[in-house]
């Protein structure tokens, strides 16, 4: 599921290259105007698939704890209508090890046993992806205020119940949603082509062509 990607090639009218794409939008900053030609889609799943589909990691060296979110994941699923592909790590180092870019979910416990804390590695996660959502579970409430240095989303303190799951999510929901309605209109054959900005995973180029 993390695979799926739409790639979009395009030039500007000189033929020169000269493209930003960000994660959280897709914005092209140049003096050029650009001259959209082609787009190739690759995507395994249908559309109503990634819709609903959230990729989701959950990072708690307490297996119980794993299991308690991973049961509210399912409580939630039920109760609005998104399904979960959820992976799990015992600690944040093992997380980090070989990341790539796709979760739309993070979990993060803060205090761990052994290795980086739950803040230190979304100080790392951070330099390699800014757009996904970090959700920090954890008892260590006087941690709160530093979570904003990693922009995390929302706090859940431990112990917790389903409602309260359901209340920080739907928050995160929330935000997915305004994220997947972006979109860009590109021309391709003539025609006008709607993409929607999340499932661009990266640009590609090829001689004077991005």
């Amino acid at each position: 599921s993390l695979q799926n990607r739409i790639e979009v090639c395009f030039s500007d009218i000189n033929g020169r290259k000269a493209i930003r794409a960000e994660k959280c939008g897709f914005r092209a900053e140049s003096r050029f105007n650009f001259r959209f030609f082609g787009i190739i889609i690759n995507d395994s799943r249908k559309h109503s698939e990634v819709e609903t589909m959230l990729n989701v990691a959950i990072v708690d060296d307490e297996e119980s704890e794993r299991k308690r979110i991973s049961d509210c994941l399912e409580y939630v699923a039920q109760k609005k209508k998104v399904e979960f592909e959820v992976r799990e790590f015992s600690s944040a180092d093992r997380f980090l090890i070989g990341y790539e870019s796709g979760y739309d979910i993070i979990f993060m416990d803060i205090d761990f046993s052994v290795g980086s804390s739950g803040m230190d590695a979304a100080r790392q996660l951070r330099k390699i992806d800014k757009n996904v959502i970090i959700i920090f579970v954890t008892n260590m409430a006087q941690m709160a205020v530093q979570g904003y240095e990693v922009d995390a989303l929302d706090f859940i303190v431990k112990p917790f119940d389903k409602y309260t799951f359901s209340l920080k999510m739907t928050r995160a929901l929330g935000r997915i949603t305004v994220r997947r309605n972006d979109e860009i209109i590109i021309t391709v054959n003539g025609d006008l082509v709607s993409i929607r900005t999340h499932l661009i995973k990266y640009l590609e180029v090829q001689g004077h062509y991005i």
